[in-house]
């Protein structure tokens, strides 16, 4: 993808290039993959169908519904606000957008591993899944939450101007919401993975009409941060929805796992480190900001080898794989 969209750029195209690139890519992959696995396509069965369109009718909405609910507050600050105050917001996410890498990989994958095994009642696998994946996927969002809370000024203008000096209460909230969305991702996934979109769907409608509610009235009264206080609420809902959901099905889930309580106290201490040295030194260049991101980073991960186990496990696992590979 990366390769055709630079150069589809390089000749001239400009954005269309990188839809271009992007769309060849796509097609590509296709016939690539089909190759790969070596199966052919085949037309379904009539009870494929049935079964795939019992499932589609709730998880095709959830798609438009997941959609309309992102795209919701740029739309709302754009209303009534200004488009300085989209761009304050839209800023913001990009900066965050990192810490839903990991959680997104796994929140796909874990959908499929829960339904093969919950179709085949083999309930601890669907336990020991859910709580790997409930455990690693904050690892990226959590330490970018607490370093954005360490120095958000100071990351919005040194990356993207003076203009934005003052937003950081909006990179600090929407940091904030990613950390949380990435675990009620995966609690979606898996009432996916339990055959019961339907829940899916009511909870999403339910958090879109809360948070086009609650995003209106905090807009007219606090302006942009109304939006993002609006936006963290309403997925603190969906979590608490969506986990007491699985605790019916899965009474043994452990939602705050270990590997997560290690994370979060890892981040606390690259909070108060970075804090600390930032106020010391400030950031003036691009040079300091490199240097506390990367400070952060190291005690971040430093603090989480000594006290987590089980992060170390994982880490060597995939160290050797890669080795290996």
């Amino acid at each position: 993808t990366t390769p055709l969209q630079l150069g589809f750029v390089l000749l001239g195209f400009g954005t269309a290039g990188m839809v271009y690139g992007l769309t060849i890519a796509t097609a590509l992959t296709v016939p690539y993959v089909l190759y790969r696995i070596g199966v052919k396509p085949a037309w379904p069965s009539r009870e494929s169908i049935s079964r795939i369109a019992t499932y589609a009718k709730y998880s095709v909405p959830n798609g438009f519904i997941g959609t309309a609910q992102s795209r919701f507050d740029i739309l709302l600050l754009g209303a009534i606000l200004t488009s300085s105050a989209v761009g304050d917001y839209q800023v913001s996410m990009q900066l965050t957008l990192a810490g839903t890498f990991v959680g997104a990989v796994t929140s796909k994958g874990l959908m499929a591993r829960v339904s093969e095994n919950w179709s085949e009642n083999n309930e601890p696998d669907v336990v020991d899944d859910l709580t790997n994946s409930l455990g690693y996927a904050s690892i990226i969002a959590i330490p970018i939450f607490f370093g954005a809370t360490a120095m958000p000024n100071d990351l919005l203008v040194t990356i993207f101007g003076s203009q934005y000096s003052g937003v950081g209460s909006v990179l600090i909230g929407l940091s904030l919401f990613r950390a949380i969305r990435v675990q009620s991702s995966q609690l979606g996934s898996t009432v996916n993975g339990l055959d019961r979109p339907d829940v899916n769907t009511r909870v999403s409608l339910v958090i879109l009409i809360l948070n086009i509610a609650l995003g209106y009235i905090l807009l007219l009264e606090f302006g942009i941060i109304g939006v993002v206080i609006a936006t963290v609420f309403s997925e603190i809902m969906r979590y608490l929805a969506l986990a007491w959901t699985v605790k019916q099905y899965l009474p043994d889930i452990p939602l705050f796992s270990r590997p997560l309580r290690h994370q979060l106290l890892a981040g606390a201490v690259m909070f108060v480190a970075v804090d600390q040295l930032h106020a010391v030194i400030g950031v003036s260049w691009w040079g300091e900001l490199v240097f506390l991101i990367g400070l952060g980073g190291v005690i971040y991960f430093a603090v989480l080898t000594a006290i987590s186990e089980s992060f170390r496990v994982t880490a060597e696992g995939i160290l050797s794989d890669a080795l290996r590979g």
